[in-house]
């Protein structure tokens, strides 16, 4: 799939490239292209009550990287990204509630993380590379990446923090 900056439709790159460059040089933000979009239904037929999330975050990874990565290499980033899963609840017939609070550190962002360093951490094998994390935080995300950065060989992390 291409992403494109929401600022200038002549930007385009792959969805690996969006990952690493994070945004676009014109201050925009990357989002799939309208060009490259597809209907995603085929990719979640089979999905059912029973599917657990990591699968279907690989299924979905592999529509979003098919170009670039096999469903296989998808699959194994989405497993390894997400030990946890969110929990839904049906509250009526047409009503439901998402809970995103059962990570690592209790907050949705944990499972963008995770997905971030399990995809970095893949990549990297993969192509012979290295990253490092610069982050500046007041504790909780330093937290998370301590938790998910553990035992990686590829990704490191740089954390700054205001003194005292």
């Amino acid at each position: 799939m291409i992403f494109t900056s929401t600022r200038n439709n002549n930007i385009q790159v792959p969805f690996s490239q969006a990952v690493k460059q994070c945004l676009p040089e014109d201050g925009g933000v990357f989002v799939p292209s309208l060009s490259s979009f597809e209907d995603l239904r085929k990719w979640t037929y089979y999905i059912d009550k029973d599917t657990s999330f990591s699968s279907i975050a690989g299924t979905l990874t592999s529509a979003f990287m098919r170009e670039e990565f096999s469903p296989i290499i998808c699959e194994k980033i989405a497993t390894e990204a997400f030990p946890f899963e969110p929990v839904i609840t049906q509250l009526d017939e047409n009503l439901f509630h998402l809970e995103l609070f059962h990570g690592y550190t209790g907050c949705h962002r944990d499972f963008g993380v995770s997905y971030l360093c399990s995809y970095l951490e893949t990549t990297n094998q993969l192509l012979g590379r290295k990253s490092v994390f610069v982050d500046f935080t007041h504790g909780e995300l330093g937290t998370l990446l301590a938790k998910v950065l553990k035992g990686k060989k590829n990704l490191k992390a740089v954390m700054l923090y205001k003194k005292g």
